[in-house]
């Protein structure tokens, strides 16, 4: 059962608005859905039917739309799947000019960074996938590590300014991703990759030094983006650690139940949801905000 102190404030939030529409002046300044969220694949809830959006992957079981409901609160979500840092600035330029996003706002949920980088393209790199002439696992990795020293912390931090500057009284939720693998020393099989030839199969699998790895950068990603919030100077943003407050435990590899999907073969109807958060996952990530909101 999530925290009820954050639902119980907003519900104080919307008993106050609903006072405010008393004049044309008070309905003026009230201008904004009171939960409103960004972002990108995290956000949408890839790879979980059904869909709200099938061009973003919008789905019905998303966090914003699990904590919208825990809270007692309609959400205006523009999060979609494959979103960069600049890509959201368009998602909250666009509620701004649409009203969707004002004075009125309350809470703003993030989630972007990972497509600013070459992320998808060296987990597949690191796996045991047959690829001819791909680089090695830390090179692929070095690449994704450079992109995020090369602005992303300066661009989030901007993303968190603008959605402040269009919602002055919102509270701005930026979340980390998880680390894939968890806590493990082992091979990690994750599914099958064929078929690679005719009634052939060929499984998909990370080894005990590619599970470290691809940690240890998603690590170096989050510090990222929780430098962002930091140096954003945006008092009411604040990073939420999904890691350390819920995913820990639940990696695709890890000692607790998965809270990730592993890889789907490209037949499957949701096989953009493959290295995502599950059903539980996106569970996991509303539970986590609701508290960091109660706490």
């Amino acid at each position: 059962m999530m925290k009820t102190r954050a639902a119980a404030v907003l519900a104080a939030i919307l008993l106050g608005l609903s006072t405010l529409a008393a004049t044309p002046a008070a309905a003026a300044s009230t201008t904004g859905a009171t939960y409103v969220a960004v972002g990108d694949s995290i956000a949408a809830g890839n790879g979980l039917l059904p869909y709200l959006d099938e061009g973003c992957l919008r789905s019905t079981r998303s966090y914003p739309e699990l904590l919208a409901k825990d809270l007692g609160v309609a959400v205006v979500s523009a999060a979609c799947s494959g979103a960069t840092t600049g890509d959201v600035m368009g998602q909250v330029e666009k509620l701004a000019r649409s009203g969707d996003l004002g004075p009125a706002t309350e809470l703003v949920t993030l989630t972007v960074g990972i497509n600013d980088t070459a992320w998808r393209d060296a987990l597949i790199v690191c796996s045991n996938a047959p690829l001819p002439d791909a680089p090695p696992c830390d090179a692929a990795l070095a690449l994704v590590e450079q992109m995020i020293a090369a602005g992303l912390s300066e661009r989030i931090a901007a993303v968190i300014a603008l959605i402040h500057a269009s919602a002055p009284n919102a509270q701005i939720v930026v979340t980390g991703y998880p680390l894939p693998f968890g806590d493990t020393d082992r091979t990690c099989r994750l599914g099958v990759l064929g078929p690679q030839l005719p009634g052939a199969h060929a499984p998909l699998s990370f080894d005990a030094i590619a599970t470290a790895a691809i940690n240890d950068t998603a690590g170096t990603l989050n510090d990222a983006i929780a430098t962002a919030v930091g140096s954003s100077d945006v008092a009411d943003a604040q990073y939420v650690d999904v890691n350390a407050e819920g995913f820990d435990g639940h990696g695709l590899c890890d000692s607790g139940s998965r809270w990730m999907t592993g890889f789907l073969p490209v037949t499957a109807r949701t096989a953009e949801g493959s290295f995502h958060p599950n059903a539980a996952g996106q569970t996991g990530y509303a539970e986590i905000i609701a508290a960091a909101l109660g706490g």
